[in-house]
């Protein structure tokens, strides 16, 4: 994909997800009220992201690892586009998972990227690549379908992985822009944002 291309890719699904989100015109780095599942709900756009980060993956990529429970559409819908095999990282193993916080295809000795479906801190991706590493794996990317932290790579870098991000901060206020929409009650200054549910850590 040429990088005119892409471009063009990223700023048509930016409109998209601040449609599909309801993305108040104040985006910025803390994350708004919304129902992220929105994203993995719209099989069209679940499809689009995940071919655009997909397509960005390093060469000799041989599994992925979607972190329970955003991530698990995802890594998915990549795996569907790739043709590489995935597992799933559980944050609380239950019964019957003998206790692993893995389960699906195997990642000891594969190169495995991580796949997140947002990220704010960073935290979670840290978390996971800890538990791929400790069963073998080799990590050395992560995969974030949408980024609310322009400081990501700051943050994973020092523990050797490179973020693959489907769209950021830039791309969420230019798609905004482009679909015509007004500010809210939530855009102005004395607007609040914050999650509408408790929702897993980012």
């Amino acid at each position: 994909m040429s990088t005119d291309t892409t471009a063009l890719t990223r700023r048509s699904l930016a409109a998209r997800v601040v449609t599909a989100l309801d993305l108040p015109g104040s985006v910025s780095g803390d994350r708004p009220r919304l129902d992220k599942y929105r994203l993995s709900g719209d099989p069209a756009l679940l499809r689009d992201l995940a071919a655009l980060v997909a397509d960005q993956l390093p060469p000799g990529t041989e599994a992925l690892a979607g972190i329970e429970l955003g991530g698990v559409p995802l890594a998915t819908a990549m795996a569907l586009h790739t043709g590489l095999p995935w597992t799933l990282i559980r944050r609380s193993p239950g019964a019957g998972t003998a206790g692993s916080p893995l389960a699906g295809s195997p990642v000891a000795g594969r190169a495995t990227v991580v796949v997140k479906d947002m990220a704010q801190s960073g935290a979670a991706i840290s978390a996971a690549a800890a538990v791929l590493r400790g069963s073998g794996a080799r990590v050395t990317h992560a995969v974030v379908g949408v980024n609310w932290n322009a400081g990501l790579g700051e943050v994973l870098r020092p523990l050797g992985i490179t973020p693959i991000t489907g769209l950021d901060l830039a791309d969420l206020r230019g798609g905004w822009r482009s679909t015509g929409r007004r500010p809210g009650v939530a855009d102005t200054p004395g607007g609040t944002m914050g999650p509408e549910s408790e929702e897993e850590p980012l």
